[in-house]
């Protein structure tokens, strides 16, 4: 019969747009390892191509996926009780990403610079490690709280993140601007 057609946004659960939005960070994320394991391989113009890449991810997708978390999804589940839930830990994370992230971006303007790959490299490093575990912790903490929710809570929150996958170009889980490996 043949695959069937993706999940538009509209019509996901909440539940399968938050795995979908990470399933895709996470493509992301092996890219940006990939670009750290070539850093010493690749003539300098190629890896600051690939750089940008990575940093148009970072800047675009990311950020906007952070702003996502503080101002919708994170109050949500602040607001469950008994829940063994710290959003104050997550945006602890989210500071330390945008951190690392400045640092990146600072890091990346002269490729001149004495020890220039071994930098860049140590910080993409980081920062998919960060990210990464971080991803690791919502899944892990955000599974139990979305049957807590309220169904009104549910379907507001669906609907934000729906917005946000058409607005980002995630649907059908998929970032269009971005390398993607293979």
């Amino acid at each position: 019969m043949g695959d069937s057609p993706p999940l538009r946004p509209s019509d996901a659960t909440l539940e399968q747009l938050i795995a979908g939005e990470h399933t895709v960070m996470r493509e992301h994320l092996d890219h940006m390892r990939s670009v750290a394991d070539d850093a010493h391989l690749e003539i300098p113009l190629t890896l600051r191509n690939r750089l940008d890449a990575v940093l148009s991810f970072l800047h675009n997708d990311l950020v906007a996926h952070i702003q996502t978390e503080e101002e919708i999804i994170y109050p949500a589940f602040e607001g469950v009780t008994n829940a063994d839930w710290s959003s104050q830990a997550m945006l602890i994370d989210h500071e330390a990403i945008t951190a690392m992230l400045g640092q990146l971006d600072s890091a990346i303007v002269d490729i001149r610079r004495a020890h220039w790959r071994d930098n860049i490299q140590r910080l993409v490093y980081v920062l998919e490690a960060v990210i990464r575990l971080h991803l690791d912790k919502e899944d892990r903490m955000s599974t139990p709280l979305m049957g807590q929710l309220d169904s009104r809570t549910v379907e507001l929150l669906r609907q934000r993140l729906a917005e946000h996958a058409v607005q980002h170009h995630h649907a059908p889980w998929g970032f269009s601007a971005h390398p993607r490996p293979k």
